[in-house]
């Protein structure tokens, strides 16, 4: 049984519909056979489902390069998805990360920090070869993560 349905306020017997206010959408009520025929209906797991999280380029802001090749206490532009660094606890391994075998340095300096983007200044660390991640509770809105998610940025980072 489908039943059509108009969401939206109409004001008196002889309101209009209008596409600015109004919205229709169907409620759907399953019959019986319906409802068994689902019972049957087995479940295969194909995979995890992807967060949609990501780092997707890291930008040079005094060079403009998005080859990795970074400027040590210069500015950068992380854009992404889901990149927000958010934690409701303070954590303070919460963050953007540049990591060589021997250290981890956190970037600290963060001017813009939305879901999309971060614009950040690096620390005057070492020149060398680096990989930069995003860890965060953020998981889009005002929704956090119970456990912490880490985000590989998939270049090398070189800084110099």
């Amino acid at each position: 049984h489908i039943s059509p349905r108009v969401t939206g306020n109409c004001v008196g017997a002889t309101a209009t519909y209008n596409t600015g206010e109004h919205k229709v959408t169907l409620d759907i009520f399953p019959t019986a056979e319906m409802r068994a025929a689902l019972e049957e209906v087995g479940i295969e797991v194909l995979g995890i489902r992807d967060s949609g999280a990501f780092i997707g380029l890291v930008t040079d802001v005094a060079t403009g390069s998005t080859d990795g090749t970074l400027t040590a206490g210069g500015q950068i532009i992380i854009a992404g998805e889901k990149i927000k660094i958010e934690s409701d606890a303070g954590d303070i391994s919460i963050g953007v990360f540049l990591a060589d075998e021997d250290m981890t340095y956190q970037v600290t300096s963060i001017a813009v920090n939305h879901p999309k983007e971060i614009i950040a200044a690096l620390p005057d660390i070492p020149k060398g070869d680096y990989s930069l991640y995003i860890v965060t509770h953020y998981a889009g809105g005002n929704t956090l993560l119970k456990e912490r998610r880490r985000l590989n940025y998939g270049t090398a980072i070189k800084i110099i």
